[in-house]
C-alpha cells in the first residue's frame, strides 16, 4: 500500500524544470494562522485601539467518484459545502494581556499574557502546539481530512489547557498541558482524530529551530493517558522552507514541506502495543503565475498490527490563485486504501474571502 516518498522526487523533478520567475499569489486551502492573528491593515478589517475583528467564509464544490460504500448504484456525488465560517476577535485587554478567539463556532480561544518580549503564557482552549501549526490543519497522511474529520488528528486540534512559549537564542520552545486524547471506554483504543476528553491531561513540548536561510525544523513530543493507566506517547518531526531557501536555480522559486508523526499506544485493551503513523511531502511553485501550483503526497497507518482500509495513501494536485480579494483553489485528490480499495477520489473547487 505505502509507496516510497522518494517516488515523489522524480515526479517533481520534471515539474521543477518548468519553474519560471514570479511571485505566487495563490493560497492553501486552509487558513494561515499567523497571518490571521496579526494581519496587515486591509480593507474590511474592523480595528480600533482595543478590538480587531476578522474572518473567513467559503463556498466549496466537491465531486466524489462513486463508491460501493456510498453509492451502490454507481453514481458520483456532487455537492456544495461551506467548510469555513470563522469570526476572529482580538482584544487588547492591557499592554501585556490579549484575548484571541474564534467566536462563531468557538473552535479555539485563549488569553495571552506576555510579561516580557521573550515569554508568553496562553490559557483557554488553545491550539495544541504539535507539529507545523502555521495552518489550522495537520497534513500527516497527506490531507487534512475527509470532509471535516481529520485523518490522524482532529480537523482543528484545540483543547482546554495552557501553554508557555519561550523565545530562546536557539529557537522557540512551547511547553504545554492540555486535555489528553482519549478512548471512549475501557474496551477501546483511542481515536486520535476525535480529540480530548475531561478524563485525563497530557504534557507536551515543541521546539521550532531555524535551520538556515528560510528553513525551519520542528520537533514535537506529547505524553498523556488515553485511559487511566494506559499511556499515549507521540512524536513529530516537521521541516519547511519558504521561497528562496535554496539558491540553486532549479529550486529558487520552490517551497517545500515534509513531516512525520507517530503515536505509540501502550497497554491496548485490544491486544499488544501498536503505533499510528502519518507522513507527508509537499512542493509548491509559481510555475503557472500568478497562482501557485502544489503537489502533495502522504500516507497514514492506523494500526501497525493489522492492514485495513483505514491505512491510506494519497496524491493531491492543486492550483490556487486570487481574483481581487476572492481566493480560489482547484484541487484533485486521489485516495487509495490498503485493502478493499474503492473509488473515492475528489475534485474540489473552493472560493474563499478573508475580511
Amino acid at each position: 500500500m505505502k509507496q516510497p516518498l522518494l517516488n515523489l522526487f522524480s515526479s517533481f523533478f520534471f515539474l521543477s524544470c518548468l519553474v519560471i520567475s514570479g511571485r505566487a499569489l495563490g493560497v492553501e486551502e486552509t487558513l494561515d494562522l499567523e497571518a490571521e492573528i496579526s494581519p496587515p491593515p486591509r480593507a474590511g478589517v474592523f480595528q480600533s485601539q482595543k478590538f480587531s475583528l476578522m474572518g473567513r467564509v467559503d463556498l466549496t464544490s466537491e465531486f466524489t467518484n462513486p463508491s460501493p460504500a456510498t453509492s451502490p448504484q454507481g453514481e458520483g456525488k456532487n455537492s456544495f459545502k461551506n467548510n469555513h465560517f470563522y469570526i476572529f476577535l482580538k482584544v487588547k485587554v492591557s499592554e501585556k494581556t490579549t484575548f484571541l478567539g474564534e467566536i462563531a463556532q468557538q473552535s479555539f480561544f485563549s488569553v495571552d499574557y506576555e510579561p516580557t518580549a521573550k515569554l508568553k503564557i496562553q490559557l483557554g482552549k488553545i491550539l495544541v502546539p504539535f507539529g507545523d501549526t502555521r495552518r489550522f490543519h495537520h497534513y500527516y497522511g497527506g490531507i487534512q481530512g475527509y470532509g471535516m474529520k481529520g485523518v490522524m488528528f482532529p480537523n482543528l486540534w484545540a483543547e482546554p489547557g495552557f501553554n508557555i512559549n519561550w523565545h530562546l537564542p536557539i529557537g522557540e520552545l512551547d511547553t504545554y498541558v492540555v486535555q489528553s486524547v482519549s478512548a471512549l471506554d475501557a474496551t477501546k483504543d483511542p481515536d486520535l482524530s476525535s480529540g480530548g476528553s475531561t478524563a485525563t491531561q497530557a504534557e507536551g513540548v515543541r521546539w521550532a529551530l531555524p535551520m538556515g536561510k528560510k528553513i525551519t525544523g520542528i520537533m514535537s513530543a506529547y505524553f498523556g493517558e488515553y485511559y487511566y493507566g494506559r499511556n499515549l506517547l507521540m512524536g513529530g518531526l516537521d521541516i519547511y522552507s519558504d521561497y528562496g531557501a535554496l539558491d540553486l536555480s532549479l529550486f529558487k522559486h520552490t517551497r517545500w514541506a515534509l513531516g512525520l508523526a507517530t503515536a505509540g499506544i501502550r497497554n491496548s485493551p485490544t491486544g499488544s502495543d501498536f503505533e499510528k503513523r502519518g507522513d507527508y511531502l509537499e512542493f509548491a511553485t509559481p510555475v503557472l503565475s500568478p497562482g501557485e501550483l502544489r503537489i502533495r503526497y502522504g500516507t497514514y497507518v492506523n494500526d501497525t498490527r493489522v492492514v485495513t482500509n483505514k491505512n491510506i495513501h494519497n496524491w493531491n494536485l492543486g492550483y490556487a490563485f486570487s481574483v481581487d480579494v476572492i481566493r480560489f483553489l482547484i484541487e484533485k485528490q486521489w485516495n487509495f486504501e490498503a485493502v478493499d480499495e474503492y473509488n473515492n477520489d475528489v475534485l474540489r473547487v473552493m472560493a474563499s474571502v478573508d475580511f
